[in-house]
C-alpha cells in the first residue's frame, strides 16, 4: 500500500504582486468612504424577515425619489453583511437600502464611519416564526436564517413550524440583540410592524427625520397612495397570532433560546 504525499500547506504571500493588488485595492475604497461619506442622503433599514419591510421600502423610495440599493448581493441565502465592493456606488447617490442585517462589528463601525443613522424594523418573534412557515413554501426556500432540506416543502405545517422554532429563533434573536449592542455606537431608531401597517404616514415621517431628510406630508401621503396600488408582496396579518398557533413545547423551546441571549428587554419582539 501506497502512502500519498501530504503538500505543503500555501498560503497568501502578503509581498506578492496579487496582495499588493488587493491591499491598494482596499486601501482606495477607504478612501474613497473617506472623501464622499457626506456627499448624499441615506436611509438604511436594518429588519427582520417577516415584518413588512418589502412594503417600508416601498413607502421610502417612492417618498424620497432615492435609488433603491444593496449593500449585499450575494444571494438570498447568504448571511447579510455590509460588502466594501459595494460602498462606492452606495455613497455615489441618494439611497434606500433594506437588509436582513445583524450589527455585526464590522458593519457597525462601517456604519458609524460613514455617518448613517439607522433604523431597526421588527416584530413579534412568534408572529414571524408563523409567517415565514405559512410563506417559506411558496415563495422558496432559501433563506439566511439556516439551510432548508429539500423535503421541507412536503413536511407538515408543525414539522414546518418546528424547524422554524430551532433553526430561525437563534438568527432572529441575533438581529435583535446585535442592534441593541449597538446602540452604544449608534443612533438606532426602532420601527415595529403595527407602526409601518398601522400607521405608515407617521412612521414614514420619523425615519426620514432619523435619517436626515426632509419630505412634505403630501409627498408620503402620495406615496403610500402608490404603493396601496401596488402592495408589493404585502399582506397585514394578525399580531400576536403567533403565539396561539404554536404549541406550548414550541413556545417553551422558543423562550429557553431567548434566555441564553441573557437578561434584556425583549418586549418589542413579544418575549
Amino acid at each position: 500500500m501506497t502512502t500519498a504525499t501530504r503538500q505543503p500547506e500555501t498560503r497568501p504571500d502578503p509581498t506578492s504582486a496579487d496582495t499588493a493588488f488587493f491591499e491598494v485595492a482596499r486601501r482606495g475604497i477607504d478612501d474613497i468612504v473617506a472623501a464622499n461619506r457626506d456627499r448624499c442622503r441615506h436611509v438604511l433599514v436594518a429588519s427582520m424577515p417577516k415584518s413588512a419591510s418589502t412594503w417600508l421600502d416601498a413607502l421610502l423610495v417612492e417618498a424620497t425619489g432615492f435609488q433603491r440599493y444593496l449593500l449585499n448581493t450575494t444571494g438570498h441565502d447568504a448571511e447579510r453583511v455590509i460588502l466594501r465592493g459595494a460602498l462606492p456606488m452606495f455613497l455615489a447617490r441618494d439611497t434606500v437600502s433594506q437588509e436582513h442585517l445583524r450589527a455585526t462589528p464590522g458593519d457597525v463601525a462601517l456604519l458609524s464611519w460613514m455617518r448613517i443613522r439607522p433604523v431597526v424594523l421588527v416584530r413579534d418573534l412568534f408572529d414571524v416564526i408563523i409567517s415565514a412557515a405559512d410563506h417559506g413554501v411558496s415563495e422558496g426556500r432559501r433563506g439566511p436564517a439556516a439551510h432548508v432540506p429539500p423535503a421541507y416543502a412536503s413536511w407538515s405545517r408543525r414539522e414546518r413550524l418546528w424547524f422554524g422554532v430551532r433553526m430561525m429563533t437563534p438568527w432572529l434573536l441575533s438581529i435583535v440583540t446585535s442592534w441593541q449592542d449597538a446602540e452604544a455606537t449608534l443612533p438606532v431608531l426602532w420601527i415595529t410592524y403595527e407602526e409601518v401597517t398601522r400607521e405608515p404616514a407617521p412612521t414614514v415621517a420619523r425615519i426620514l427625520r432619523h435619517a436626515g431628510v426632509e419630505v412634505a406630508a403630501t409627498r408620503i401621503d402620495a406615496a403610500i397612495a402608490s404603493a396601496q396600488r401596488t402592495r408589493p408582496r404585502f399582506n397585514v396579518g394578525t399580531s400576536g397570532r403567533g403565539r396561539s398557533e404554536l404549541d406550548p413545547d414550541q413556545v417553551r423551546v422558543v423562550e429557553e433560546i431567548a434566555a441564553a441571549f441573557g437578561p434584556r428587554n425583549l418586549e418589542r419582539i413579544g418575549l
